[in-house]
């Protein structure tokens, strides 16, 4: 039987920095952490080469058993040995979950007997025995129960019914691990959407299970941030603190946080591909010791040159180099200097026309007080920068040869120009999506391992308000957790596409 070890290290309040072992693999996943998410076993992009390259942190992994109930079925995974034998990954931890924030959503035409997903094949119902001869053949670390996972504004009478389904098919699963059919850690699903009394008693009953650890279903819903924080206290307060909890529907930076202080340990890793395939990179700042320099040298020198132009601070070829050296004209490279003769020209006077054209396709040039930037004001989605993310489609990028990200250590930034991802992005080319998966996931490991110091180091409340502080949306100054952007307010209602999803990846914060 797999063996499953956990161990809560350090406490502050109920933000916890533990250790998940798998002996049997060899893996040691240090929490809080992101299982990353995958499509039929791997991140969507990424070669298993790759993959090794991101380090120890990107060894979990989340697989969805629908996936392997078409295409490989079952049968072959099965004559393949387990998941690990067909993906030649031996020293993986492999999560097993129906959850899918991104396309596979439960709903629709759910049963006593079956729940109801949507596929690339189209809408699809599972029942318990489907369900678990895939997990049988998939042979998974660890898996969750099937579970009927609801919005968070169904009526009380759906809610009570996806409570009860979802108990009386974990009792299926731990039948069929009691008969010697199934050998592995379980995961209880707590549901109940919305109401925090049927959150409490999922969460009650799921404990009195023997189950190996918890996963906590339904969130990124349709829930307020505000409601998120009783939901969760709600069902966390129920569970017992020697188990692990894993949660699927959170992965803004701010909800990550929300999640980490109400004492989960385990998120979904989906967040990056997110990002990825609108074209976007991850630049927020994930430590205090890493934010100064870097942060203003990789992201926000654009920013700070249209606003020196606007002043008539920007004199000459001292544009960037000012603003990115406290004010002086050296310190610019080549790539640098190219990038300002491109994005704006100097009057006589000194001053620069900010001549960029923005994803949204607007430009601003010479031509009319439209288009002209006032002093000392940004233009809107200047650069394609929002708050923690740039969007390397846009034309502000076309001849910046500086890395994604200043400092930052992953394959794609010492080894390639924002420039260049800018140019494979809008010529259609699969590397541009290779090369920010790289990015966005390594990025997204640094912000994790920096919750695990923070929490460690019993400073997590001071992170938090440092970290918040710090992300504050570039247009307004509203915090992005209080944002609600497209996308989330979008994705109860319609399925998820990667070719729709540019749309909503464009509007709001992340």
């Amino acid at each position: 039987m797999t063996v499953l070890q956990f161990a809560v290290q350090t406490t502050v309040g109920a933000a916890r920095h533990g250790l998940l072992s798998l002996p049997q693999r060899g893996v040691e996943i240090a929490t809080p952490a992101v299982v990353l998410y995958t499509r039929r076993g791997l991140p969507v992009h990424l070669t298993a080469d790759l993959l090794r390259t991101l380090g120890p942190d990107a060894r979990s992994l989340q697989v969805n058993p629908v996936h392997f109930l078409e295409s490989p079925g079952p049968d072959i995974v099965q004559v393949a040995g387990s998941i690990h034998d067909l993906l030649s990954f031996h020293d993986y931890a492999l999560f097993a979950l129906t959850s899918d924030p991104l396309e596979f959503e439960a709903g629709g035409t759910t049963t006593k007997t079956s729940a109801s997903f949507e596929t690339p094949a189209g809408r699809r119902s599972v029942t318990i025995s489907q369900y678990m001869e895939v997990i049988n053949a998939m042979k998974p670390d660890v898996a969750a129960s099937l579970t009927d996972e609801i919005l968070a504004t169904s009526s009380a009478k759906r809610t009570i019914k996806s409570v009860d389904r979802s108990l009386r098919w974990l009792d299926s699963c731990l039948d069929l691990r009691a008969t010697g059919s199934l050998d592995l850690p379980i995961f209880g699903s707590i549901q109940g959407g919305g109401m925090i009394a049927e959150r409490e008693r999922s969460a009650c009953e799921t404990a009195k299970r023997e189950v190996a650890g918890f996963h906590l279903g339904g969130f990124g819903r349709g829930e307020t941030y505000e409601e998120r924080s009783l939901l969760l206290q709600a069902a966390i307060n129920h569970l017992p603190p020697e188990k692990p909890r894993h949660i699927s529907g959170l992965g803004v930076p701010e909800d990550v946080l929300q999640g980490i202080s109400a004492g989960v340990d385990l998120f979904d890793g989906s967040y990056a591909h997110r990002l990825t395939m609108g074209g976007f990179a991850m630049v927020f700042p994930p430590d205090e010791e890493e934010d100064d320099v870097a942060f203003r040298n990789g992201v926000h020198v654009a920013l700070g040159s249209a606003v020196a132009a606007q002043n008539g601070q920007a004199k000459g070829n001292g544009v960037i180099g000012g603003m990115a050296n406290g004010g002086g004209g050296g310190g610019r490279n080549e790539s640098a200097q190219r990038y300002a003769a491109e994005v704006g020209e100097a009057d006589a006077d000194g001053a620069t026309l900010v001549e960029l054209k923005s994803h949204r396709g607007r430009e601003r040039g010479r031509d009319g007080k439209k288009d002209k930037v006032g002093k000392g004001e940004l233009p809107e989605e200047h650069g394609g920068v929002v708050s923690g993310a740039i969007n390397l489609r846009s034309t502000a990028y076309r001849l910046d040869g500086r890395p994604i990200l200043a400092g930052c250590e992953c394959f794609s930034c010492r080894n390639h120009s924002r420039a260049y991802i800018h140019h494979l992005l809008n010529t259609s080319e699969m590397l541009a999506q290779v090369l920010l998966d790289i990015h966005n996931i390594h990025h997204y490991l640094r912000f994790f391992r920096a919750t695990r110091r923070a929490i460690s180091e019993m400073r997590f409340s001071e992170y938090c308000n440092w970290f918040l502080k710090r992300r504050l949306d570039c247009s307004n100054g509203r915090p992005a957790s209080q944002k609600r952007f497209v996308m989330e307010e979008c994705h109860s209602r319609q399925k998820y596409s990667e070719k729709a999803s540019l749309l909503p990846l464009s509007v709001g914060t992340f």
